[in-house]
């Protein structure tokens, strides 16, 4: 509820909060861990084609927002697909992440009615993907905020695989 402009559609959808099970168990999340191995984000993926995966989840913690966390995630995402045969991923965002997705290299394809509101509904071809290449997205490369501060391990999804 960091966001002001998401705040009032998500305290009346609560159950938009709520991170699935099912998507847990079947292995399409996988978080970034702190220091302390707190969660501090996570993305969860849902199988369009065999071609083709949806973003369903990108979060992270407010206080690791603008340190790469989220750019990480889209990364992995990116090199856990690669010779899957997967070429497109596509993800419906909220307005205020767009800019984030422009810099990971995602195009706005059209946009959608959700349960929120009209959203843009974004795709990266992956076989065009420049992800990374930009640091004024979520904050520099990698993940450290502070020099003493211990780089949270590769993303994994919450089973530990």
């Amino acid at each position: 509820l960091s966001n002001d402009c998401d705040r009032e559609a998500l305290l009346a959808h609560p159950e938009a909060l709520e991170l699935s099970g099912a998507a847990i168990a079947e292995g399409r999340t996988r978080v970034a861990v702190g220091p302390n191995e707190e969660v501090v984000g996570f993305i969860t993926t849902l199988t369009i084609s065999d071609t083709a995966l949806e973003i369903e989840d990108l979060f992270t913690e407010p206080d690791w927002m603008r340190r790469g966390v989220a750019r990480r995630l889209v990364m992995e995402l990116v090199s856990a697909v690669e010779g899957s045969g997967v070429r497109r991923i596509e993800v419906t965002g909220n307005p205020h992440a767009s800019e984030f997705y422009g810099h990971m290299g995602f195009i706005h394809d059209h946009d959608t009615q959700t349960e929120f509101g009209p959203a843009p509904r974004l795709c990266l071809t992956l076989d065009a993907a420049r992800l990374g290449s930009r640091d004024d997205d979520d904050g520099p490369a990698g993940f450290d905020a502070e020099p003493d501060q211990t780089r949270p391990q590769r993303g994994r999804d919450l089973l530990g695989r």
